[in-house]
Formats: structure tokens, C-alpha cells, sequence
């Protein structure tokens, strides 16, 4: 016997220690695979916020384009009909 332990003891003992290496090679792996989706995600989300920033910077500057076109035109109309604009050399 093993420390005055049963065969049976010894059996219950190993079937258990068993499962707990089992339960903690499969939450190893568990981990494992949250830490890759996680890192998926992270560059997923980086990508992202890089195409919205692209983005907002392309839109601001066709926003800022059709503020000077639209200032060039309330130009032009304030100074009547027939009257040239400045940016063509008139």
C-alpha cells in the first residue's frame, strides 16, 4: 500500500489528478485561443480606426473645398452679373 492507502484510494486518487491535468490542459487552450481572438480583434479594431480616420480627413477636406467654392460663389453673386471672379485672372 501507498501511505496506508487503499488500491482503490490509489485508483480515485489518479482518476482525479487525471482530470484536473485534463481540465487544465483544456483551459490552457481555452486561453490560448481567447488570447489569439483577442489579439484578432485588437488589429481588427486598429485597422479600423485607421479607415475612419482616412476617412474623416478625406471628408473634411472635400468639407473645406466646398466652403471656399461656396464663399467664391456668394462672392461672385454679391458682386453682381457680369462681373469677373478672381480666380481667373480678369
Amino acid at each position: 500500500m501507498y501511505f496506508g492507502a487503499s488500491a482503490h484510494e490509489i485508483y480515485m486518487r489518479s482518476v482525479i489528478l487525471g482530470l484536473f491535468a485534463g481540465f487544465g490542459i483544456i483551459l490552457s487552450r481555452i486561453v490560448a485561443r481567447l488570447r489569439d481572438a483577442n489579439a484578432a480583434f485588437e488589429s481588427s479594431n486598429a485597422q479600423l480606426d485607421a479607415r475612419v480616420k482616412e476617412r474623416t480627413a478625406a471628408l473634411t477636406a472635400a468639407k473645406n473645398r466646398l466652403e471656399i467654392e461656396l464663399t467664391q460663389r456668394r462672392q461672385a453673386e454679391a458682386r453682381g452679373p457680369g462681373r469677373c471672379r478672381p480666380d481667373r485672372g480678369h
